[in-house]
């Protein structure tokens, strides 16, 4: 039976997290006290719930990172012959 290697997934997530938080850093350092608001390109997502250009390149940049992690994996399941994590977890050979 296969294990997820929670060492490694949390490696992982720390990487993409720091990467995220420093774009979100750069974006901040680029804000002019004087005009903050007005030099942030607010949208509304809800009602009360409001993103920038910021928000959305650091929730890309995340989604590229596990995407290339992922695809990385594939490479690596092809190698020992393995379909997909989805398969093990549907045979239930992989326990997380």
């Amino acid at each position: 039976m296969s294990e997820l290697d929670f060492d490694l997934a949390l490696s992982f997530a720390l990487k993409t997290a720091r990467k995220g938080a420093g774009l979100a850093v750069e974006y901040h350092s680029k804000i002019d006290p004087a005009k903050a608001g007005a030099s942030l390109d607010i949208e509304n997502k809800s009602p009360r719930d409001y993103v920038t250009k910021a928000d959305f390149d650091v929730q890309n940049l995340i989604i590229d990172e596990i995407k290339k992690e992922l695809e990385s994996s594939k490479k690596i399941f092809r190698k020992k012959n393995i379909l997909s994590i989805e398969s093990l977890l549907r045979k239930k050979e992989l326990t997380i």
